[in-house]
């Protein structure tokens, strides 16, 4: 369970500087 969320956590993060970086190249 404490391994899923981390994970999760990751990704919410991986794709949160995603956005940022598109939403600067606009």
């Amino acid at each position: 369970m404490e391994k899923a969320k981390k994970k999760e956590a990751a990704f919410i993060v991986t794709f949160a500087k995603r956005e940022q970086e598109i939403a600067e190249l606009k």
